[in-house]
């Protein structure tokens, strides 16, 4: 794979890991690499939403 992350160390370490972000991985990390800007903006959203979840209470069930 032409691209690396710290996830692995995470997940040896125990801890869940997931790794995401916008774009393709198919356009990442070469040459003249690009993210479209609405994958951007997708990714901004996914990440407002997490976001929401955490910053939310949680109510008993």
């Amino acid at each position: 794979m032409s691209y690396m992350t710290e996830g692995g160390i995470y997940q040896q370490s125990g801890i869940p890991t997931i790794i995401c972000g916008p774009g393709s991985i198919v356009q990442a990390h070469r040459p003249n690499e690009f993210v479209e800007l609405s994958q951007l903006a997708q990714c901004e959203r996914f990440v407002a939403s997490l976001w929401d979840k955490q910053a939310r209470p949680s109510t008993p069930s």
